[in-house]
């Protein structure tokens, strides 16, 4: 994880942008006399996030007060988590802290054993897990009934029965054998990576605004 910085002035031109993250990217450094004011077409970000990341500063720049979000975003075919606090200033510009995490080190590092070509999970065991098991497993740490999980993934209920079944199988080891599945799945750690996508092979680039968690307005 890093840390970086952008800053923009109160006409809503950038007028700083971290080079760090512009390496990230794949992008040269930025020069405020490029007038930036809204992200580039060429950071590689698909149109609605560029439209929501848009509508945000203004928000800032409007209402002058703060507002935080966490975006994920896939620059330069790497897939970064965005977690950003954007604070106004008494000069009418704002200031923004992003903590920005490669997705693959997050989740205890389950995405870096994803197979997209063969789209399956390949486990320390040599065995692999399908992009329907993750699927099914994603319903199931949620706590579906198995009818909701049928539904979800166009299957039946004896079907999911029988796929967690063999889920069950595929995971265990000598130390987890007594043990149910969702006890293995917290034994592996592998909760918080079913949960964080239903289908980690159709990540989609997104947005999402939530509470600030600075109120202060910056000197």
């Amino acid at each position: 994880m890093f840390t970086t910085h952008v800053e923009k002035d109160k006409e809503g031109f950038y007028t700083s942008v971290d080079p760090h993250f512009l390496d990230h990217c794949g992008m040269p450094h930025y020069n405020p006399d490029e007038r930036w004011k809204h992200i580039p077409f060429s950071m590689g970000l698909p149109e609605h996030v560029r439209e929501k990341l848009a509508e945000i500063e203004n928000a800032v720049h409007k209402n002058k007060k703060p507002i935080s979000s966490t975006g994920l975003w896939k620059p330069a075919d790497k897939m970064l988590q965005v977690i950003t606090h954007r604070k106004p200033t008494y000069g009418g510009g704002f200031t923004t802290l992003e903590h920005v995490s490669m997705v693959e080190e997050l989740y205890e590092g389950w995405p870096m054993l994803l197979n997209f070509h063969l789209q399956v999970l390949v486990l320390p065991n040599g065995k692999n897990l399908t992009r329907k098991d993750l699927k099914v497993l994603h319903f199931f740490t949620l706590g579906l009934p198995r009818k909701m999980i049928a539904h979800g993934t166009q299957s039946s209920a004896k079907s999911v029965e029988r796929r967690l079944a063999k889920i069950k199988d595929i995971l265990d080891n000598d130390l987890m054998a007594s043990h149910g599945l969702r006890n293995t799945l917290h034994y592996l750690r592998l909760v918080p990576f079913l949960l964080a996508e239903p289908d980690w092979f159709a990540i989609e680039e997104r947005i999402h605004v939530h509470a600030a968690h600075n109120l202060d307005i910056d000197k």
